[in-house]
This record gives C-alpha cells, sequence and structure tokens, in this order.
C-alpha cells in the first residue's frame, strides 16, 4: 500500500513537470505559391491605321487599235506588264485621231492622272500644247520635243533599224528594186526612206528604193495595193512600216512570191519563208522608262531623249534561212559601225537620190 502511494506521488510530479513546460514550435510549412488576383489589364495603345498607298495613275493615248500586231499593240502590252508591277491604276484610249486628241488629253489632265501619255508621234504638238494648260501634271509623248518642264518626250531615231534593213535588201535583191511602203512623205518618211536606200547602197551601189505611202496607220489594204503595184514595177522585195497596212505589204509579197522585211515587232509569223528579217522597234521602252522615270525620280522632264541601235531600241528580228552568213557578216560589220557613230544621219528633207 505504502509502494502505491508512491508511485502515485511520482505520476502526479511528472504530470506537474509536463504542464510547466514550453510549448513545442511547429515546424514551418512549405510555402504555397501565391495565385495572383485576376485584374483587368490595361488597354494596349493601337497604332492609327496606316494610310493605304496612293495608287499611281496612268493614261495612255494610242491613235490606232491595241491589237494592230505592231506599235499599239506593243505600247499596250508594256502598259499591262507595267500596271500588274506597280499595281498602277491605268487607263487607255485606243483609235484616238487628230481631231480629238486634245480633248482627251485635257479630259485625262482634268481628272487627276499622274501621268497622260500619248504613245504616237504625231501627237506631239498635241501634247505639248495641252501641257501648258496643266503645269501640274506630268505629260509623255513617244514623240520628239518637249517644250515645257513637264513634259518628257521618249523617240527612236526612226530610221537606224531601216538603215540596217537596207542593207539587207541591198545584198538580197536581184532586181536591183526595193520597195518601201510607209504611211507619208513626211520628214521621218523620208528620213527613214533615205536610211534606207544608204543602207542599201553600202555594199550594192546599183539598188534603188521605190516609195510609196499609204495615208493611213490602219489600211491593211491599201498597203497591199501599194506593194503589189511596186512588185508589178520591179521590185523583188517589199518594206512594210506602215501600221496595219505592214500585214497588207507582206500578203502581196505572199501572192507574189518576192521577200518582204517587216517592221515595229518580228513578222516573220506571216511568212516564215518569205519574211527575210524584220527592223524591230522596241517602243514598249518608251512608256516603260516614262513610268519608272516618274516613280523613280531619275527621268529628266522638259527633255527628249532619243534612242537607237546603241540603247538596244532598235534591232533587226532573227534572219530566215534565206539570208546567208555573208550577208549577215555584212550587217553585223554595219550594226558596229551604227553603234561607233560612223554612219550620218540621212537628210528628211526629199529623197536623197535626188539631193546628191
Amino acid at each position: 500500500m505504502k509502494k502505491l502511494s508512491v508511485l502515485l506521488v511520482i505520476a502526479v510530479l511528472v504530470g506537474m513537470l509536463a504542464a510547466c513546460a514550453p510549448a513545442a514550435t511547429p515546424e514551418p510549412e512549405e510555402p504555397t505559391e501565391a495565385v495572383p488576383t485576376q485584374v483587368a489589364a490595361e488597354p494596349t495603345a493601337v497604332p492609327p491605321t496606316a494610310e493605304p498607298e496612293k495608287q499611281m495613275r496612268v493614261a495612255v493615248i494610242f491613235n490606232t487599235t491595241i491589237k494592230d500586231g505592231g506599235y499599239a499593240q506593243d505600247g499596250y502590252n508594256a502598259l499591262m506588264a507595267l500596271k500588274d508591277k506597280y499595281n498602277l491604276d491605268v487607263s487607255y484610249q485606243e483609235s484616238v485621231n487628230d481631231a480629238t486628241v486634245k480633248d482627251v488629253l485635257r479630259s485625262y489632265a482634268a481628272e487627276g492622272y499622274d501621268l497622260v501619255y500619248a504613245h504616237e508621234l504625231y501627237f506631239t504638238d498635241a501634247v505639248n500644247e495641252v501641257a501648258a494648260e496643266f503645269p501640274d501634271v506630268k505629260f509623255g509623248v513617244s514623240g520628239y520635243k518637249a517644250d515645257y518642264p513637264n513634259v518628257v518626250a521618249l523617240d527612236s531615231t526612226n530610221w537606224q533599224g531601216a538603215y540596217l534593213a537596207g542593207v539587207v535588201a541591198g545584198l538580197m535583191t536581184k532586181t536591183n528594186k526595193v520597195a518601201m511602203v510607209t504611211v507619208s512623205q513626211s520628214p521621218t518618211a523620208y528620213r527613214m526612206v533615205n536610211a534606207m536606200y544608204s543602207g542599201a547602197q553600202l555594199y550594192n551601189p546599183d539598188a534603188e528604193i521605190i516609195h510609196l505611202f499609204t495615208g493611213s496607220f490602219d489600211d491593211v489594204v491599201k498597203g497591199k495595193e501599194m506593194a503589189t503595184a511596186a512588185i508589178a514595177g520591179g521590185a523583188d522585195i517589199v518594206y512594210g512600216n506602215c501600221g496595219m497596212g505592214t500585214a497588207g505589204v507582206i500578203e502581196a509579197a505572199k501572192d507574189a512570191g518576192v521577200y518582204a522585211i517587216g517592221s515595229v515587232v518580228d513578222r516573220n509569223p506571216l511568212a516564215p519563208e518569205l519574211v527575210l528579217t524584220s527592223n524591230i522597234l522596241d517602243n514598249g521602252r518608251y512608256l516603260t522608262l516614262a513610268v519608272e522615270g516618274l516613280i523613280n525620280g531619275d527621268l529628266e522632264w522638259g527633255k527628249t531623249y532619243v534612242l537607237g541601235v546603241k540603247e538596244g531600241v532598235e534591232y533587226l528580228a532573227p534572219f530566215n534561212a534565206a539570208v546567208p552568213q555573208d550577208v549577215i557578216d555584212k550587217v553585223e560589220l554595219a550594226t558596229q559601225d551604227m553603234i561607233d557613230g560612223k554612219v550620218e544621219t540621212p537628210a528628211n528633207e526629199n529623197y536623197l537620190w535626188l539631193l546628191e
């Protein structure tokens, strides 16, 4: 009994000691990642919508149909290529005549086109007259003068390619008579005829040129009639440089079985065995130079640019199989003389054989 009392006293003393001991410090818990409260984001500043780039507006005037297979079609093709390349806003009018060209030019200028371009040599005076009325509009012409600081004129020599065609004709003719059918008897036409005559005379002093003109860029029938008459007069090579009439000239050559020389574009497909070559005039380059010059700012306005064999604007198309190598070699020599400036510009006031 005494032993039990002692045990009870010990138990009580242990309990009292435990009660007096300081409480144990709990182990800290791993911190948990705070979840941010959803807060409305500050509005982001939206930059103003950029102004769409303004399309350049280009209007082109042709004096004949754009399906003439030559000069106008070349210019039209260049316009469409430029439209796609530079995203241009374009307009054009075809078959515009001398009586209406000024009205068409004024209409385009008044509508605010950036460039109003007349793709025709004989529209040169009209372009300069109208340009004086619209000094803030740029005008271009495939022509021979720029009288105002808002005009640029781009033209070929209109004779260097004819000179090379004359070399071919003079070497290939058997009758020494070559017919040349143009649109008119203008100073430009005289220069082309005299160039062909000079080229033919270079290697054939007996060569003669028969010059006929249709009076129209669109008359295929007249072109054929003129060439047929020349062939009846002894010409065994006919050269056509008369717009759509050139096709008529080549048709006459086919009927008579004589050789032909084409112009502006390669006319070989019209008569592959008879078209010896063609005097190429890359006139689409004029419009390309005008448009790209306006875009790049590297074209001098108020200036006339004259381009020829050296610049690659005038050249002969590939020869057909009838042209022998010795003729080709002589044409290459004449071409180099042209590039070197050894060929004089022909007279344009009358036929050279009448001036000699």
